[in-house]
This record gives C-alpha cells, sequence and structure tokens, in this order.
C-alpha cells in the first residue's frame, strides 16, 4: 500500500494549518492594540522606554498592566482567562510555522513536526504530533478569541478615550 500522501491529505494539511494561523493573527493584531492602548493611554504605566513588540514581551507587559495599573485591574480575570486560552494556540502555531513536516500517518490522521531547538550548548531535535481534528480545534478557538480581543479593544478603548471623544469611536452609532 503507498504511503504517500496524495493530494488531499496535502489540501487538508493546509486547510487545517490555515484555519489556526491566519486567525492567530487577528488575535495577535489584538494583543498589540491593547499594548499600544495601555502604553498611551496609560502612559507606559510600568516605565517601559519601548513599546514591547514580541509576543512574549506583549504578554509579560499586558499581565503587568491589567494587575497594577488602576484603571485597568477590575479586567484582568478577562485578560488572564483569555490569555490561558492562547497558549495552546500559540504551542501549535510554534510547531507549525517553525516545523518541518517530517512523519504522516494516512489511516490515523495524524502528522509530526520537527524542529530543532537551540539551548546554550547545542541544538536538540524535537517532535510534535498533530491530528487534523486537533488542529481545525485549535483554529475555531483562535477565531474565537480573536473576536474576544477586537472587542476588548474597544473595551479599552473606552475607559482611555476621553469623554468628548467617545461619541466619535463608539460601536453604537446613531443613524
Amino acid at each position: 500500500m503507498d504511503m504517500t500522501p496524495d493530494e488531499d491529505f496535502h489540501n487538508a494539511l493546509y486547510l487545517s494549518v490555515g484555519q489556526l494561523v491566519i486567525p492567530w493573527a487577528f488575535v495577535e493584531q489584538g494583543l498589540t492594540q491593547w499594548v499600544e492602548i495601555i502604553y498611551t493611554r496609560a502612559r507606559s504605566p510600568h516605565g517601559e522606554s519601548t513599546i514591547p513588540t514580541e509576543l512574549r514581551r506583549k504578554m509579560e507587559f499586558i499581565k503587568k498592566c491589567f494587575k497594577t495599573t488602576p484603571s485597568i485591574m477590575h479586567l484582568e480575570p478577562r485578560v488572564k482567562g483569555m490569555i490561558e486560552r492562547m497558549h495552546p494556540i500559540i504551542d501549535a502555531r510554534h510547531w507549525l510555522i517553525h516545523g518541518t513536516l517530517s512523519k504522516w500517518d494516512l489511516n490515523k490522521q495524524t502528522f509530526t513536526f520537527v524542529r530543532m531547538d537551540a539551548n546554550k550548548q547545542h541544538h536538540r531535535i524535537n517532535q510534535k504530533q498533530f491530528t487534523f481534528k486537533r488542529v481545525l480545534k485549535l483554529g475555531q478557538d483562535c477565531l474565537d478569541l480573536s473576536k474576544e480581543t477586537s472587542t476588548f479593544s474597544h473595551d479599552l478603548l473606552d475607559i482611555f478615550m476621553p469623554e468628548n471623544m467617545r461619541h466619535k469611536f463608539s460601536r453604537k452609532r446613531s443613524p
């Protein structure tokens, strides 16, 4: 029996990976908006001299700000929940983007990605197995989060927007 992935397998792989990666761009854009809003409107509450741009730094900045900035502390549980839901998506996305397809099982509908990770002294080859079902579920979770992060950006703007400007940016526009 030929175990070479056929066109259907490749299409399923591309579709499942795309359904995770494309919504992730919207989630990360939401995080970027949160950072921008807090950094500029709360006047960099923790003294950062530059706006965090790398994902890990953005998330650290966001967590710190929502724990310690009085005007947004009440939103910390909501933010914490969204960030916790992001972690499995971030992990899978990292593997799928930075890894290489190395194995697949057409019968089990699984595929394995490998990548080389460096530590201080050498590189190590790591691998992670995925199922189409799992990646599609993470893609749906990511799509849901993309909507939430966008809505949350508006909620943050509402907090920091001067009262006399809110009508210009309101989500509820009058005719």
